[in-house]
């Protein structure tokens, strides 16, 4: 049985290293904080699997890369729920048993808004955005439908999400 590193030899080791590339990836100190700390739990799970400590670096960056893309998916995921969420949340405001034309005119503002966002959005994103809301198709089907690589299809859907969701809190929200 191989000896298990010193944790905290390698938290202080590695932190900067490991901080700096988490925060490449997710543009966010809190959540690149976020990431070193998963790393390092993952990293402490699986230390049985260290064979080489002069690799050691290497296997904890790969970690905390992988770490930081499954933070940024997550988000993804999370701002899609959250634009549906708004939408919902105002269409049930509108839904209410005493509909009154206050109602009806805020939801009709908003929804106004949503597209006058969605039409200034460059026409790349603009594209990409459409095909995956309205048509439903995947990331890979619109890749194929633009001739556009997967990757760069999933980062202009993030930044669109991102970029609406960014504008429509800021207004609808107190």
């Amino acid at each position: 049985m191989e000896p298990q590193p010193n944790f905290e030899f390698l938290f202080a080791r590695y932190y900067k290293r490991l901080f700096y590339t988490a925060l490449n990836i997710t543009k966010n100190a809190h959540t690149a904080e976020d990431v070193v700390q998963e790393t390092y739990l993952k990293a402490f799970l699986k230390s049985d699997s260290i064979h080489n400590e002069e690799k050691l670096g290497a296997w904890l960056s790969a970690i905390a890369t992988r770490t930081a893309i499954d933070f940024i998916r997550k988000e993804a995921r999370g701002l899609a729920v959250s634009l549906e969420a708004i939408v919902q949340q105002n269409e049930l405001f509108a839904l209410e048993s005493d509909h009154n034309v206050e109602q009806e005119v805020a939801l009709s503002l908003f929804k106004e808004d949503i597209e006058q966002e969605i039409k200034a959005l460059k026409p790349e994103h603009q594209a990409i955005f459409l095909l995956k809301v309205n048509s439903g198709l995947k990331e890979e089907e619109i890749a194929k439908q633009l001739d556009l690589k997967p990757a760069t299809v999933k980062t202009r859907l993030y930044r669109t999400r991102k970029h609406l969701k960014a504008v429509l809190s800021e207004r609808y929200t107190a």
